[in-house]
């Protein structure tokens, strides 16, 4: 009996570096808007990838009344063979791999405040194809949500560097 030399499988997991794409600079208002439009696109076509999912499904239970988890298991014909429910999960799938550029290009902080976007196109949506009500409250809260989204991706302001003064000498003033 001759002994198989075993391969063994080994997975390392570390804390990268996400902002090395040397485009991308909060610090830098230029850079950001016109370094990474691309990277911007890429956020937005995101959200576009999953309210379009969030539609899909909406549009896939229309006509389900309302459904429980004893509906998924006693008839999943309903839902297996609903063309919506099938394009929702392509959409979403598609917005996997979306997000796994994206994750690799931004920081993920700045990234998902931008996915936030998705609340208020939602809520177009919503109020358009759905006929879903407008109220005072949803609208305040929309507006909150776009300004978390401004203050989160606002550039960080930094120090100027000043160069470093000998020991013993006095900084100039």
């Amino acid at each position: 009996m001759t002994e198989r030399p075993h391969s063994k499988l080994q997975i390392t997991l570390t804390a990268p570096h996400v902002s090395h794409d040397p485009g991308f600079s909060r610090a830098d208002p230029q850079r950001w808007f016109g370094g990474q439009l691309t990277n911007f696109l890429l956020v937005l076509l995101g959200v576009v990838l999953n309210t379009g999912a969030q539609v899909a499904l909406k549009l896939g239970t229309a006509g389900l009344g309302h459904v429980t988890l004893s509906d998924l298991i006693a008839k999943p014909m309903a839902f297996i063979g609903n063309g919506w429910v099938w394009l929702g999960l392509v959409l979403y799938a598609v917005s996997v791999v979306n997000w796994f550029i994206v994750l690799s290009r931004w920081e993920v902080s700045i990234a998902y405040a931008l996915m936030s976007l998705g609340y208020v196109a939602l809520f177009i949506v919503g109020v358009w194809r759905f006929g879903e009500p407008v109220t005072t409250l949803r609208v305040a809260g929309l507006v909150l949500i776009v300004a978390g989204v401004i203050l989160i991706t606002r550039p960080v302001p930094t120090a100027t560097p000043t160069a470093p003064t000998p020991e013993g000498a006095a900084p100039h003033a």
